[in-house]
């Protein structure tokens, strides 16, 4: 009789009480360790595959950069007893480039291999090594395999010499512990039974939340030699790192001297050679060697025509250059809901570059990648966040411009003429700012007739109207706000009640967060939010039918405003809804007031109904 052994006991117990019902990392071990200018990464995974639900998990792909050198170390599929039941052979692992919608080339590649198997439940386990020799961190680690997985036990090693300087931060939630042996330096990290919180509406970014370690060389070797012992010495390597980019070829000299021969007015020239760069060069994502962080040359961007946003950047700056007009690099990152850089620890922490340009007591901000945001525009992917201004040793963190109210409102006014049936014509003219003007500029240079129709019926969220036509109503290049004006029909539009019609009017798009038992983080509002609708009925309803108007309502609280007024005048009722969220921060105590907040406008608006009363 064969021996069972107390692993084997362990085995069974493990995967037959209470772990069938999802997957699970049962461990997930990350190393990193500096050796002579290397840096040499090896992770390893023991994971849970319960069932076909799971199997995403044993399709897996590795990106690899062009610089690095790549070595699958082990992967193997295990039964439920612990024994090895397949093992990955060399030719089952593919190649394939990591070109994708966003990146135009790329000699980045992606590994990817299948661990399936048919019985379940079973475990893949995989590790593989990556060598790097060029490189601006040490580990960026989260312990997550997969946002809807839970992890038993994730650990981080990073073994450095002991004289080798670093720059550090690490979640409080994090096992740490290190030991120094003679010139080696070794660190862990570790947590146990984790899993990645559920994204909250109005919140940090999930990454904020999320137990991390962050690991920098203080001194380093990527293109140039650098270091990164404060933020202005950092934005110095950058410079460095670019230098020698701004030659323009003959060609484009020419055409910029004649486009400049009657303008003298710096702003004006400015502008003048923005408009150029968004008419005649377009963003691709262009990655090649230390393309990453390294920008092709402008002289690149003037023969190919296309580049990405260090490319193009560096192309306007060399526009700007050639007639005498100084400018400086900005560092950030971008994207509309991203998590904040690390104040405190000078690093690579950015992912998109544009360009500044001071102007005595203000200063010009070029977004170069999109051919459609106006002249000295900071959009919402920007707004209101550190960024990197680069400016060789005086390099700092500056606070870009955070949007107003003002910046952001959009203003709807729709008017419905019907008949007695509740069937007619409805016109909505439309006014945007903010994202959504950024959203509609885009598709309106961009997107064909069948796709622009498409989306402005999506916007209007109403699902009775008829969309008949629709026009953007011309407005400067440069202008922060465009107009769209609909035309439609409905039918039907009054429910039938008894001897009562009852009309419920369009309601503004405001979506309700969590409920407040379930909130964990406090609240962040990133970018304020400012709607406004008209809702202007035409009735053709006789005199003597009674028209009862619900009650107004109003609310003003620290976090934002809203109003709803109904007014009637001869045959026009006329609805007025106005709602402001306002830009902050606020602890998580405050978070039942907030959601009564929006719980009141919820319920304002679809309870509220015009009831015209037949006599």
């Amino acid at each position: 009789m064969p021996r069972i052994s107390f692993f084997h006991i362990f085995l069974f117990l493990f995967f037959s009480i209470g772990f069938f019902a999802r997957a699970q990392v049962v461990r997930y071990d990350t190393k990193v360790k500096i050796i002579k200018g290397r840096k040499i990464i090896e992770k390893s995974f023991l994971i849970n595959i319960n069932s076909r639900d799971d199997l995403h998990l044993a399709d897996i792909e590795i990106e690899v950069q062009n610089s690095q050198e790549f070595k699958l170390l082990e992967a193997s599929a295990l039964d439920s007893h612990g024994e090895q039941v397949r093992k990955l052979k060399k030719r089952d692992i593919k190649t394939r480039s990591n070109l994708s919608y966003e990146s135009f080339f790329n000699d980045d590649v992606v590994k990817e291999f299948e661990l399936f198997w048919n019985d379940f439940p079973y475990q893949i386990k995989y590790a593989y090594r990556i060598v790097e020799y060029k490189f601006v961190s040490v580990a960026n680690w989260y312990p997550l395999v997969d946002k809807d997985v839970s992890v038993q036990r994730a650990s981080l090693q990073v073994v450095v010499p002991s004289d080798y300087p670093l720059s550090m931060d690490f979640s409080d939630l994090l096992q740490y512990k290190v030991t120094e042996n003679e010139d080696v330096k070794t660190m862990v990290w570790e947590i146990r039974d984790y899993r990645k919180p559920e994204k909250e509406m109005f919140a940090p970014h999930v990454l904020e939340t999320i137990p991390h370690v962050s690991v920098f060389p203080q001194y380093f070797k990527y293109g140039v030699e650098g270091r990164a012992d404060s933020w202005a010495s950092f934005g110095a390597w950058f410079d460095s790192l670019n230098e020698g980019s701004l030659m323009l070829t003959v060609r484009e000299k020419m055409i910029v001297d004649k486009l400049l021969e009657d303008i003298h007015d710096k702003k004006e020239i400015v502008k003048t050679l923005y408009h150029y760069l968004q008419d005649n060069v377009r963003y691709v994502n262009v990655r090649l060697d230390i393309g990453g962080l390294k920008s092709f040359p402008a002289q690149y961007v003037c023969q190919k025509k296309y580049g990405d946003c260090k490319a193009l950047t560096t192309y306007m700056k060399a526009l700007l250059n050639y007639v005498g007009i100084a400018s400086n690099y900005v560092l950030v990152r971008g994207g509309f809901d991203v998590p904040r850089i690390n104040k405190k620890l000078p690093a690579q922490q950015f992912n998109h570059v544009f360009l500044a340009v001071p102007t005595g007591n203000d200063t010009l901000w070029l977004e170069n990648t999109s051919g459609t945001v106006p002249f000295n525009y900071v959009g919402s992917s920007l707004q209101n966040r550190k960024a990197l201004f680069v400016d060789e040793d005086c390099s700092k963190l500056v606070d870009l411009p955070a949007m107003t109210l003002d910046d952001v409102y959009e203003e709807r006014v729709f008017e419905f003429r019907l008949d007695e049936g509740g069937n007619g014509a409805i016109t909505i003219d439309q006014e945007f700012r903010g994202s959504t003007f950024e959203m509609y500029r885009y598709l309106q240079k961009s997107l064909n007739l069948q796709e622009q129709e498409r989306k402005i019926k999506n916007g209007l969220n109403t699902t009775y109207l008829e969309l008949k036509s629709f026009s953007f109503l011309s407005s400067d290049r440069d202008d922060h706000q465009l107009n769209i004006l609909v035309e439609a029909s409905g039918k039907n539009l009054y429910r039938q009640v008894a001897n009562m019609k009852i009309i419920h009017p369009p309601v503004l798009q405001i979506s309700t967060p969590e409920k407040p038992d379930k909130r964990r983080n406090p609240i962040r509002v990133h970018i304020p939010v400012h709607k406004s609708d008209s809702i202007i009925y035409n009735l053709a309803i006789p005199d003597h039918w009674e028209v009862q108007l619900p009650p107004d309502t109003s609310l003003d609280t620290p976090f934002g405003k809203y109003e709803t007024r109904y007014l009637k005048e001869n045959k026009k009722l006329v609805v007025v809804n106005k709602f402001q969220l306002f830009q902050g921060e606020y602890p998580v105590k405050d978070y039942e007031a907030f959601y009564s907040f929006f719980s009141e406008i919820d319920k304002t608006g679809h309870q509220a109904g015009i009831i015209i009363s037949i006599q």
